[in-house]
């Protein structure tokens, strides 16, 4: 970096890279069975044009049943973002053929809550008189000072299938890990990740991970050092913080399951990704939640806890509800 601003501390991170990650709102999802539940939010106001939306669901399945058969549907919320008018949408078509339909899920395991997250662009330019950083990112443009995320815990060792986060509520997990046995979920009420072998088997899980963790946070303000104000007159970053150093962007698998994967430039850099549930699979009669698994540069699907059992009438199928959507990835050497 020739020209700028370098945030030094344990390591030294290259504002050029380096990108505002703030929440700016959610949408709450229905769930009126026999209708279409639709939930929209312009976000316009909140994140400027060129930026990336990030739409993360605490759940993207749904079961119904009837009591009169052993017939099941599977139901997956359907996500749109468009970043040029920076809205998003979430449907939840609960419209059926069943009679007396029920839900076959527990409310916990139904989509409920989708957090909207504005990932800002690299270079901004909003013309006007006075001077410019070269190279110090968005943080002057930020919009709204009070929901911007920052790094509030790293994680670097062993992990054995349950990990509780000390972190608060809308934060994202970003995680580096490298197997392709173990499937990953972030559970957001309990705060804790989660790694399966297999549907609901959580046993002999013992892999290395990597765990960067931004929470909104108002940025210390440090008694030596750099202090930047948004646009909305708040301090939206200073030194004594860890900004997100944005690497780039990778699909979610696609809706048949296929794996993605990202170059072996990034892969040499162990690409952290923010953990979620992305559909939903059926094997023997029993839905499971989809995870996340890693192999080398392959980014899959992987089934992860039991959303429930009984459905003997659909074959085994996995069904990726959130599927082709850009994720933005971090390195995790650039925090360790």
């Amino acid at each position: 970096m020739p020209f700028g601003i370098a945030v030094a501390g344990a390591k030294s991170y290259d504002m050029s890279v380096s990108r505002p990650l703030t929440w700016i709102g959610s949408l709450s999802i229905g769930a009126s069975i026999g209708n279409v539940n639709t939930s929209s939010g312009d976000f316009s106001a909140k994140c400027p044009a060129g930026s990336q939306l990030v739409a993360i669901p605490d759940n993207v399945v749904a079961i119904l049943k009837t009591s009169i058969s052993a017939v099941m549907q599977f139901k997956s919320l359907a996500i749109s973002v468009d970043n040029n008018a920076r809205t998003v949408t979430a449907t939840l078509d609960l419209t059926t053929n069943l009679q007396s339909p029920s839900f076959a899920s527990s409310a916990a395991d139904r989509p409920k809550l989708v957090n909207v997250y504005c990932v800002y662009p690299g270079e901004i330019n909003q013309g006007g008189f006075g001077f410019a950083v070269a190279a110090g990112g968005s943080f002057p443009y930020v919009v709204d000072s009070n929901s911007g995320l920052f790094l509030t815990y790293s994680y670097n060792g062993a992990f054995t299938g349950n990990l509780t986060l000390p972190v608060g509520a809308n934060s994202t997990v970003f995680c580096y890990w490298d197997d392709p046995n173990v499937g990953l979920i972030y559970d957001e009420v309990s705060r804790t990740l989660k790694g399966y072998v297999s549907g609901n088997n959580q046993s002999g899980i013992n892999i290395a991970i990597k765990i960067c963790v931004f929470t909104i946070k108002t940025p210390e303000v440090p008694a030596w050092g750099i202090a930047v104000r948004g646009i909305d007159g708040g301090i939206s970053f200073t030194s004594a913080e860890t900004p997100m150093m944005y690497r780039g962007n990778i699909n979610t698998p696609s809706a048949n399951g296929s794996a993605t994967a990202f170059s072996t430039t990034d892969q040499a850099q162990q690409p952290m990704v923010p953990v979620m549930k992305i559909g939903g699979q059926l094997a023997s009669t029993n839905w499971f939640h989809l995870g996340m698994a890693r192999s080398g540069t392959s980014f899959f699907g992987r089934p992860t806890s039991l959303i429930n059992g009984g459905d003997s009438t659909n074959p085994n199928q996995q069904v990726v509800g959130y599927a082709s959507k850009p994720l933005p990835f971090l390195w995790a050497t650039d925090y360790f």
